[in-house]
Order: C-alpha cells, then structure tokens, then sequence
C-alpha cells in the first residue's frame, strides 16, 4: 500500500500527457507530487529520459517502476513501455506489452489505440491471422472511434490482397457509412482514410469494369480533400473512368489537369496518365505530340511495365508521319516484348505491321503481315479486318480466286464481325471479277 504524502503533496495533480502518435523529439509533460515516494520518483525519471531522447534508460527505468511500483500510474507505464519499444522497431517487445497492458487494464482510456497497434505489431511480425482477429475486435469493441476506421481499410486492404472482392467491399462500405454517420467535425487522417478507402473501392470495381459505377461514385462525394498523393489517385480514377467510357473530351481535360496533380508523385500508376495523353492525342492525330509523350515516358519511366503499349503508339506517330520502317521496328517491338503474349495490342501491331507495307504498295509483305495475325493472334475483330486486308492484296495482285477464297473463309470464320458486311460485297466483287477474268482469258 502506498504510503501518505503529505497535504501539500496531495493537493498537486498528477498529469502525464502522450499521444499515440507523439515523435521522439515532442515535449512530454508530467506534472507529479513534489515529495516524491521511490516508485513514483522512479516513473518521473522514467518519462524525463523519455523526454530526453535516452530511450534504453527510460525503458530500464520504466521496468524498475513496474517491478515496484502503485496502481496508479501502472497503465501508463505499460503504455510508454509498448510505445517506446515499437518506436525503436522492437517489435515482439512492444506487442508484449500492449496486451499485458489491454489484459490488466482494458478500460484504460488509450485502450483502442493499444488493440490497434498491437494489430498492426501481429501484421508485422507475419501473424496474420491473429492481426486479422485483432483488427475485427477493434470493430467490435469500438465501433465508433477512429480507430476503427483505420481496423476496417486493413480489413478491407487483407481482404482484396487474398482475392476477396466481396469482403473487401463490405469493410470499405462500413467505413464510408459510417464516415457519412458522423455529424461532428472529422479530422484531416480521417478525411485521408475515407478517400483511400474509395480509391481501393475503385481498384475493385475496376477489375470488373464497373466504370460507370466509379465515374457515379466518385461524382456524388464531396472528399473533402484537395491534395497529395491520394486526391490525386482519385482524380485519375475519375478520368480513367471518362477514357474506358469513351467520353474522351473530359478524359482528355481530366489527364491534362493530372500532369501537374502527379507531379514529384512516385505511384506505380502515374505513367498510364502519361500514356492515356498519348492514346488521346492519338486520337486526334497529334502525331508530333504523340511523339513528345512518349519521348516523355522513356525517359522518366524506363521500367514502366506497359512500356509496350508506348512502342505501338511510338509506331502510330511514325507511320502517322510517313516513316514505314520506323514504324515496323517499333511495332515489331512491340511483339518482342514477352509480356504482349496474348494480347490485342500485339495483334493490333502485327495488323499495323501489314498497314504499313499495304500503304506503300507492298503487297507481297503485307499479305504475309496480315495472314500472321490470322495464325498467331485468337482476336476474332482483328481476325476478321486482317483477312479483309489480305484479300485486298490478292485484289490488288490480281489474283480474284485467291481474294474470293479468302473474303468466303473470312465471312465462315467471323460472320459477326464489324467488317461482315464489307466482307460479303468484296466476295461478290471478287467472284464477279474472277468469272470475267476467266472468260476474257478463254476468249
């Protein structure tokens, strides 16, 4: 039992003040008794050594304390101990102590920032299933705080990285309902969490290219935030959401507007806003800026894993400016590169390939780059137009069996296509023209 202090003494309060996030350089304030028993003499040594930056001191100091020392002050001395040993990335340490301190103390006022981070403690050291269970008793026990904010986004962040898109969703949802919930003022991290939490929302809806949805979502929201790398990751899943729609003149303002939102940003998605302004101004025929994006992109992102999708843009502006062979090595690029295997934009290139000889009336090689999109590539649109261009180049050989045979194996293969139509009247065409070959020739 604690011995008496004297009126004077008892008269003073004691106050200790420390946030969960304090920095190892913030003052720490503790106000104690002047005439001090041992123990508590000890826990005041403790935090001035604390204050001071002598961290293994404080942390031998606050053990004596705790070997010795009153009630009173126990919870708090747990909860620097835990602190101090997470601060110095003594990992196994701090957990120890944050669940002797929630075992001992669990209504202990910082108790739902200790069940946090000792949720956080059990991710790190790889024990994921109990921070699983951790983070959920965040929820359980304080359901309101913003400590379950941050429980539910490493729930919903769990969730999505073991493919559970639908778990996933659920944690998001409750973290934004019960965002829009709350009528007092909502801090600036809670602000933050909210807008991370809708762009992972986005993430999933765009794996299944629920794009209106994400354009709907991110225009009936006020985020609340107006900079950084995360209103900027909102802002491009606006504008990616105006390209996959086909709205390509607010796509086109919205990824302009991005150059200087992404800034000095490293994301692993800022170069697609780099190469989404190519693809537009593709569209437009602005080979000459075609090129400067792309000279852009080589130059800031030279590991940038879709560095593919730029040669064949590359190839586009070269052939859009009349450089054919140019534009057949970037194309070819293109289909070098291991990771278009399978892809449309590597039978786009093969196709493109076949265009450039066809326009410079080359019509052996083309046939022989269009009849390779045909063999190599399984995308029946692209298919289709090859062997309508195939065809042509018989046409334009002379050769009307050939052109028939191939617009009639064409229209058998892919007779839903866009060029059906096309197709059918180039058979008549060639069978038309290969009857009157015939007969001139007989004549």
């Amino acid at each position: 039992m604690m011995p008496k202090l004297p009126l004077k003494s008892l008269a003073l309060l004691i106050v200790v003040c420390l946030s969960k996030a304090v920095d190892a350089n913030e003052q720490l304030s503790v106000s104690l008794p002047t005439e001090l028993v041992p123990s508590t003499r000890t826990f005041e040594e403790a935090v001035g050594l604390e204050r001071d930056g002598y961290y293994d001191a404080a942390l031998a100091a606050y053990a004596d304390f705790l070997a010795t020392g009153g009630a009173n002050l126990r919870p708090e001395a747990l909860w620097r101990t835990a602190q101090l040993h997470d601060r110095s990335s003594q990992k196994s340490e701090a957990a120890t102590f944050y669940f002797q301190l929630l075992a001992e103390f669990p209504t202990f006022d910082r108790s739902a920032d200790a069940l946090l981070n000792l949720a956080q403690l059990e991710a790190d050291l790889g024990n994921l299933s109990t921070a699983t269970n951790r983070h959920k008793e965040v929820l359980e026990k304080f359901p309101q705080s913003p400590q379950a904010d941050e429980a539910a986004y490493w729930l919903a962040l769990a969730a999505a990285d073991g493919k559970d898109s639908d778990a996933a969703r659920r944690y998001i949802n409750s973290l934004l309902d019960l965002a829009d919930s709350v009528d007092e003022v909502v801090s600036e991290q809670s602000k933050l969490l909210r807008a991370q939490a809708a762009c992972l929302k986005c993430q999933l809806a765009a794996q299944e290219d629920q794009w209106y949805e994400i354009s709907e979502f991110l225009n009936s929201t006020n985020w609340e935030i107006d900079s950084g790398p995360t209103f900027a990751q909102l802002a491009f899943w606006e504008a990616e959401a105006k390209f996959r729609l086909g709205h390509y003149n607010s796509a086109r303002q919205k990824f302009e507007a991005l150059k200087l939102l992404v800034f000095g940003v490293a994301e692993p998605w800022i170069p697609i806003v780099h190469l989404r302004r190519a693809q537009l101004a593709a569209r437009q025929q602005q080979w000459k800026r075609v090129s400067e994006i792309i000279s852009e992109i080589d130059a800031a992102y030279p590991e940038f894993e879709l560095a593919y999708e730029a040669d064949y843009l590359r190839g586009r502006a070269l052939a859009g400016r009349g450089q054919m062979s140019e534009a057949r090595q970037a194309y070819q690029a293109v289909l070098n590169n291991e990771l278009t295997n399978g892809t449309e934009t590597a039978a786009m290139a093969q196709w493109m390939i076949g265009e450039t000889y066809f326009l410079q009336h080359d019509y052996e090689h083309a046939q022989t780059a269009y009849q390779n999109v045909l063999l190599d590539h399984q995308y029946p649109e692209w298919q289709a137009k090859a062997a309508l261009k195939e065809g042509k180049c018989a046409e334009l050989k002379g050769d009307w069996l050939e052109a028939s045979e191939l617009y009639q194996q064409a229209l058998q293969n892919w007779n839903a296509s866009e060029v059906a139509e096309q197709l059918a009247s180039r058979l008549k065409w060639a069978q038309r023209q290969a009857i009157l070959t015939t007969t001139t020739m007989r004549k």
